[in-house]
């Protein structure tokens, strides 16, 4: 306890220790020589996992070096335990990426920013989890291709932004600390005033409250034989769990970790039906369940997640969590980091594994960091690193940690060197993944939702040939220059050369051949169905907004497909050939556009893969889904109705983000 010291004592008490912990020393990033294997920490780190699950988890986090980020935690933890710490403690989460904070609604019902994954969280030292924030704005930096610098700009101005925040809360009562949130209106002001038009996009208000259980249920459930149940998606959900969960008994246990003053509201519910579903990165190969539970008169549907706890990827190093249960341990730690939480956040057991049960969909999002633009990024971090001090603050000494850190740059560039040199091993540690999956040390899944081939992720260079027949690709190649938003002709103009090491990545644009996600990692992101499905969507690895700053056609459209409006299939027809026709204008815009003269003659269009020489081809004839205008109003793009139509060689009659072989 602090009550018995003053503000200014504490602070003094902080600013002493850099005398035997100098800020400098937090610069420096060297790997212990008995560092261990990065993959052999994964592979432990599997151990626990469910074995048939490992391989997507793999799969994903070959995605980019910003994914492997996200599903390697244990591996920092590691490093982590190895770097200078003062001594002061706070409830950490323990996987601080930017990935990491989103917004959700509260039990009033405002929709505020925080926090928002906690699988990781216990008691240590805070540098650890500003330091792992730090780097995630460097590696995620690279995956939208800014330069170095600007990069280390915007990792210093997010520790700024944390140390300024953290020095705001040391002077409030603790009470007022406790009270302390930030609220979606907020970040949507700091946006605006950034011009940060993408994040305002992201963030809308409107948007986020119509993601709740009742507008998902179509999109996750049908009815069987009159009664609703979860759709199967092998192998990322489904019924086939091999050890029979049974969520009915599980949702009945975990009522009593529950509030009494909520309790009785959850009896006013029934499970109608339980499956698999994986989730995330880091979690994936962790046995999580979805729950959907209905009031008797069907007008109110619960999705309700039961997620494993296992032991914290801190705990070797930072000290075992005072609680037996895991699952215990994420639930205090939420609340304790969270200005406000789920309502129906609790824990339970079932046969020898912890969960922790949480709302799936109550107004939650997240900011898709794929389809941002570099000003709204800054802004977006700095809004993180405002919301990880107010976290801290609530459980650790404000007045010390502002002490120690001071009021000027030193701390914040000294963060920044480590974040840069750290961010270099975490490509490091990437490629060594690369290189066990290439080798066949370990299984990675490919052609699954969220993941990447290994020969992809060594960073394949994506191509746009435009072809008079399709043997003559060879004698023209024209590139999409993503910082010009334009084709530059081969050998005519010089594309800038990658800041962050990326080899020969020029376009740096390859397939993700199902983009579709477990979990959307973005609000309105789309979601998308069928096995077969080959979606040939362009999207820079590390994320590039490829048009930043343009006018944007079809605004509405945009509003509602982050990803597809900023698609370079579209072939940029809007300004190298006047008014495009956009192929498939289902609704309120396109989802997949291209020139009038390349809609009308579809085989001219190859993707490839210039490091593999693979190519998949856009046929006269191909099978495309799209969207029924009919079933559009007042739904969201995933959970609009889609039927097969027919693309000619002469004529168009619909596209959309699915693309799979006539054949």
């Amino acid at each position: 306890m602090t009550g018995g010291t003053t503000y200014d004592q504490r602070r003094l008490v902080g600013r002493a220790l850099r005398s035997r912990v100098p800020r400098s020393a937090h610069k420096a990033w060297r790997p212990p020589v008995d560092r261990p294997d990065p993959v052999d920490l994964l592979e432990e780190n599997n151990r626990l996992r469910l074995p048939d699950l490992v391989p997507v988890r793999y799969g994903r986090m070959l995605a980019s070096p910003f994914a492997f980020l996200r599903g390697s935690a244990v591996i920092m933890a590691s490093d982590l335990a190895s770097t200078p710490v003062t001594g002061f403690r706070v409830q950490a989460c323990g996987d601080a990426h930017l990935g990491n904070f989103g917004v959700f609604g509260t039990p009033e019902r405002n929709l505020i920013f925080d926090v928002n994954d906690f699988d990781e969280t216990l008691p240590g030292p805070w540098e650890w989890d500003v330091k792992r924030l730090a780097v995630s704005v460097i590696v995620a930096a690279g995956n939208l291709r800014l330069e170095a610098e600007r990069a280390a700009g915007i990792a210093a101005a997010t520790v700024r932004a944390y140390r300024e925040r953290m020095a705001e809360l040391a002077r409030v009562a603790p009470l007022d600390v406790w009270y302390d949130r930030i609220d979606v209106a907020t970040v949507l002001a700091i946006a605006r005033q950034r011009r940060a038009r993408e994040l305002v996009r992201q963030l809308s208000e409107a948007r986020l409250r119509q993601r709740t259980s009742l507008r998902v249920l179509p999109k996750l459930t049908s009815v069987v034989n009159g009664t609703r149940k979860i759709i199967d998606e092998p192998p990322l959900i489904g019924h086939f769990d091999p050890e029979a969960f049974d969520g009915e008994k599980v949702i009945e246990a975990y009522a009593a970790s529950l509030p009494p003053d909520r309790q009785p509201l959850l009896r006013r519910y029934r499970v109608l039906d339980t499956a698999r579903k994986v989730v995330g990165v880091g979690s994936v190969g962790t046995r999580c369940y979805l729950s959907l539970l209905t009031d008797a008169d069907a007008r109110s549907p619960i999705f309700l997640q039961l997620k494993e706890a296992n032991q914290a990827v801190l705990a070797p190093y930072a000290g075992q969590s005072e609680f037996a249960h895991q699952g215990q341990r994420v639930v205090v730690g939420q609340r304790l980091m969270q200005a406000a939480s789920d309502m129906f956040l609790g824990w339970t057991s079932y046969r020898g594994h912890d969960y922790y049960v949480r709302q799936f969909r109550d107004m939650k999002g997240s900011v898709n960091l794929d389809a941002i633009t570099p000003g709204g990024f800054e802004s977006y971090a700095e809004v993180c690193g405002r919301t990880l001090a107010r976290a801290h603050a609530r459980s650790g000494d404000a007045a010390a940690i502002e002490g120690y850190a001071g009021a000027g740059t030193r701390f914040d560039e000294c963060i920044t060197a480590f974040a840069r040199a750290y961010g270099e091993q975490v490509r490091r540690d990437y490629d060594a993944l690369v290189a066990a999956v290439s080798s066949g040390r370990v299984t990675a899944a490919t052609g699954l939702p969220g993941s990447s081939d290994p020969a992809d992720a060594r960073g394949a260079e994506h191509q746009v040939i435009l072809l008079d027949r399709p043997d003559q690709g060879a004698r023209r190649l024209d590139r999409l220059d993503p910082d010009r938003g334009r084709f530059a002709a081969a050998g005519r103009q010089r594309l800038p050369a990658d800041p962050h090491g990326f080899a020969d990545r020029t376009a740096a644009i390859p397939v993700d051949q199902q983009q579709r996600a477990a979990e959307p990692s973005g609000v309105g992101q789309p979601r998308h169905h069928g096995d077969a499905e080959a979606l040939h969507r362009v999207l820079d690895p590390r994320g590039v907004h490829v048009h930043p700053g343009q006018p944007e056609p079809r605004r509405g459209v945009q509003r509602r497909l982050p990803f597809v409006d900023r698609n370079p299939v579209a072939l940029d027809a809007h300004r190298a050939h006047g008014a495009a026709h956009h192929v498939g204008a289902p609704g309120r815009g396109h989802l997949l556009g291209m020139d009038q003269r390349l809609a009308r003659r579809p085989e001219r269009l190859e993707y490839r893969h210039a490091d593999l020489g693979v190519g998949v081809q856009r046929q006269p004839q191909a099978a495309v889904h799209a969207v029924d205008r009919r079933a559009d109003r007042g739904l969201d793009v995933a959970d609009r109705v889609r039927h097969p139509v027919r693309v000619g060689g002469d004529q168009v009659h619909a596209g959309s983000h699915h693309l799979r072989s006539a054949a």
